[in-house]
């Protein structure tokens, strides 16, 4: 294992081959929590990465920035996630601001995989509930416009981030102000009744957890209460909780939260 990595560490710093590299180093990665932990305190891989995520900051949505260079940022991505999902990385990662570089990828015009790979990335860094140094300012709207728009594959991975954003600090930031919760509520709000009438169950439960959160502070509460999301009283909503066990509990779950 050691020596395996210790050939891979000296490749990358070869710009011969570098996609085959990336491509073992992903598949060494995802198998190994030890090849992980080998390869972040490696200085070669953190300098690769670091690099080609500065290039493509500066080319992405351009012509530039070609399939070749999105499969290289995708595996950059990809092994940077399996790392983040092993081992503690969110300090190290947030000093060298490396999130910075890397939100633009949430807003790419082009083949939606790398949003689906860049949110996973997030995902895994905001397993750590402290998100201290994350810049929620910048990523929470980011989010927000992929549930507003995005394909349903990048919709359910952006309501998931959302969801480990608002278990953290990150709810103080989302409803410090009562618009920045109508900012989320104009997207969700019609997202819930649109899921109650195609009979969404993935997302109905990932938008009730979400509702459920952001009513843990007052002022949302009394909003919400006030005008609940359309359709979650409505006899196709109780349909579902019947055919449903897990969601009954977790629409129980916010019912009681509001009263």
């Amino acid at each position: 294992m050691e020596q395996n990595v210790e050939k891979l560490r000296k490749d990358l710093l070869l710009e011969e081959n570098t996609l085959k590299t990336l491509e073992k180093v992903l598949s060494v990665v995802e198998s190994s929590s030890k090849a992980c932990e080998l390869f972040w305190k490696a200085d070669e891989l953190v300098f690769v990465l670091f690099q080609n995520f500065i290039d493509s900051f500066y080319t992405l949505n351009t012509e530039l920035f070609d399939e070749g260079e999105m499969h290289k940022i995708k595996l950059c991505i990809d092994i940077l996630t399996n790392i983040a999902q092993k081992i503690k990385i969110e300090e190290f990662f947030l000093k060298l601001q490396l999130d910075y570089y890397i939100y633009p990828f949430l807003m790419s015009s082009g083949d939606e995989s790398i949003k689906i790979s860049t949110l996973k990335l997030f995902s895994a860094l905001l397993k750590d509930e402290r998100h201290e140094g994350m810049r929620i300012s910048e990523l929470l709207p980011l989010i927000l416009k992929i549930v507003d728009s995005g394909s349903e594959e990048c919709q359910i991975l952006a309501l998931e981030t959302l969801g480990l954003v608002l278990i953290g600090n990150g709810l103080d930031y989302a409803v410090q102000t009562i618009d920045r919760f109508r900012a989320i509520d104009v997207v969700l709000n019609p997202l819930v009744k649109r899921s109650v009438l195609s009979k969404n169950l993935i997302f109905l439960k990932q938008l009730l957890k979400i509702y459920t959160r952001l009513c843990d502070h007052n002022n949302v509460r009394m909003k919400v209460r006030e005008k609940p999301p359309e359709g979650l009283d409505s006899k196709e909503m109780m349909s579902l909780c019947e055919r449903d066990e897990e969601l009954l509990s977790i629409w129980t779950k916010f019912m009681h939260t509001l009263n």
